[in-house]
This record gives structure tokens, C-alpha cells and sequence, in this order.
């Protein structure tokens, strides 16, 4: 998630309107969170290739083409899903979609709220 929201930060800088959105969501056994912004989006000729190893947009000093790939890595390893969008806001909308942790997880404290439910932060 940290990684996603650096990302998110790194696009929208400098832009009228700068705004990140994240949104979480829970349903069906499943844990939703998105974030998007209103940054410049990713061209389609390289969507197929943003979760590659090494990949990056970004200048030399700025990133290693790592993070994206280490994203779905890991949310892969723990039976989950995560794409890239579309987004509302003009720019990309990352959608990571997690397993809910089973209610007698004896360290869980979180209890997951009705699909009717959700949040969501917009930063500006």
C-alpha cells in the first residue's frame, strides 16, 4: 500500500488538482483497496509491463522498477489480486483485492464491516 500511495504522490506533484483517493472496502470474504489519483495515468503501451522487474517511468535517481513488482509479488503470495485502471480522476487506479483473515484469527482485532460499507480518504 505504501508503495502504491508513493507512487500516487510522486505523479500528482505539481498537478491542479493533486488529489489521491484511497478507498477500502469489504465483501464477500474478500478485502478491497484502491488507490488512484489524478495524475497523468499509465499509457497503454506500457501497461502490460508496469509489474515487470525493473520497469520503471521514473528518472534514474528516482526508482529502481521494483516496487510494482514486489506490489503483486507479494499480494500474489497471499492469495490475492491487484490490476491497474482506469481512474475518475484523470490518472491510474490501483485495485488490490486481499483474502479477509478468518474471524478466529486469535491476533485479528479488525472485524469487517457490511459490503454496503466503505472508506474512503482523499488527500489534497
Amino acid at each position: 500500500m505504501i508503495n502504491l500511495v508513493t507512487n500516487a504522490e510522486h505523479v500528482v506533484r505539481g498537478r491542479n488538482p493533486s488529489i489521491i483517493q484511497l478507498v477500502t472496502q469489504a465483501r464477500d470474504g474478500w478485502l478491497r483497496l484502491v488507490v488512484e489519483d489524478s495524475g497523468p495515468g499509465v499509457p497503454p503501451e506500457i501497461r502490460g509491463r508496469i509489474f515487470d522487474p525493473f520497469f520503471t517511468t521514473k528518472g534514474p535517481d528516482e526508482g529502481t522498477g521494483l516496487g510494482l513488482a514486489i506490489c503483486q509479488r507479494v499480494v500474489i503470495e497471499v492469495g490475492g489480486k491487484i490490476w491497474l485502471e482506469d481512474s475518475e480522476l484523470g490518472g491510474a487506479r490501483f485495485v488490490v483485492e486481499l483474502p479477509a483473515a478468518p474471524e478466529n484469527v486469535a491476533t485479528s482485532t479488525m472485524r469487517l464491516r457490511p459490503a454496503a460499507q466503505c472508506s474512503s480518504i482523499r488527500l489534497r
